[in-house]
């Protein structure tokens, strides 16, 4: 989230009218996230969130309204794509920039020092439930951030920083891509993919609404279980395994994990790790856009992540995550 397209009063209240939302009041961007536009919007009839997907296809957009759709329709809380007049909650104003209006909702995010192991098991509770309600949804979704895509990601941020600090933590990332963890054989299924402390709201210490499905996608499920647990999990970048144990049980009140996906969390871990780092290298260090409004995001905490994995070896995760 963020402010890449500026918009006039005439094309809020344009997209306002679409979407059959009364009379604009007002609106504000919001510098938050990474990728998309954001707008807080008010009208005489609520209260709402404009977003444009940057650089998406209308099939793309689609495809997460219908999930949203099937989610809700499941009991999930998830907040509403807005219909417009015609039918359809997405408008293309061009081949690649999509916008939506979502009901805003009620809560807020939690600051970092906030959350403790009762929010990150009602985090685990609803990727549970989400594993179990897309079962029957129809279509799958690629990973935008496939091994090979973070393989070029990677090579172009070398290319570009030749010493210092940085380039020692990119040849740290590029040795960690290339252990290649194998995905073969895990449980596979719709995930989130995106699950931080920022998407999830809160209202009096429950959980109301999680936001920001763009990233969903047909993954194993244990690569949700480990993106979620390395944010919420994790504190000044110290390792709370209460939280992270607390998310686990909470999501196998649903589905309980198989022994490989157990044994496999560590090595998605890492990868996850590794993942996110080479992502918010390639965003803010390599592609710096200092005239929009988007908050900064550090690549530096992921690989305190990976460092503390790399500590902690696999034999101490695992027992951690299990309590010994």
């Amino acid at each position: 989230m963020a402010v890449y397209t500026e918009l006039t009063d005439q094309e809020l209240r344009k997209f306002v009218n679409h979407f059959a939302l009364g009379e604009l009041v007002r609106a504000h961007g919001i510098a938050a996230g990474t990728i998309n536009t954001i707008y807080d919007l008010t009208t005489t009839q609520g209260h709402y969130i404009l977003r444009i997907l940057e650089g998406r296809t209308r099939a793309e957009a689609q495809f997460e309204e219908r999930l949203i759709e099937h989610l809700i329709a499941k009991g999930l809380r998830v907040p509403r794509m807005m219909p417009g007049r015609r039918g359809g909650a997405i408008l293309s104003i061009g081949p690649r920039q999509q916008v939506s209006i979502l009901e805003f909702v009620e809560g807020r995010e939690l600051a970092v020092f906030e959350v403790e192991a009762s929010h990150a098991r009602q985090v685990g509770v609803f990727l549970g439930e989400l594993s179990q309600a897309t079962k029957g949804f129809r279509g799958t979704k690629e990973n935008r951030f496939s091994q090979d895509v973070l393989r070029d990601m990677l090579g172009q941020c070398i290319a570009g920083i030749e010493t210092g600090e940085q380039r020692a933590d990119l040849e740290i990332l590029s040795t960690e891509l290339e252990m290649k963890i194998s995905f073969d054989g895990l449980p596979v299924g719709m995930t989130h993919g995106d699950l931080f402390v920022d998407n999830a709201r809160f209202k009096q210490g429950e959980l109301e609404a999680v936001i920001d499905f763009e990233m969903a996608s047909t993954m194993p499920y244990i690569y949700d279980l480990s993106v979620a647990i390395g944010d919420w999990a994790f504190s000044q970048n110290v390792f709370h395994p209460e939280r992270a144990r607390a998310l686990l049980d909470g999501y196998q009140e649903s589905r309980i994990l198989e022994p490989e996906e157990l044994a496999r969390l560590y090595g998605m871990m890492r990868f996850t790790s590794c993942r996110y780092a080479i992502s918010r290298f390639f965003d803010f260090e390599l592609n710096s856009q200092p005239d929009i409004q988007r908050l900064y995001k550090d690549y530096r905490h992921f690989m305190t992540r990976l460092r503390a994995l790399d500590a902690m070896g696999e034999p101490e995760f695992v027992a951690a995550m299990m309590g010994v």
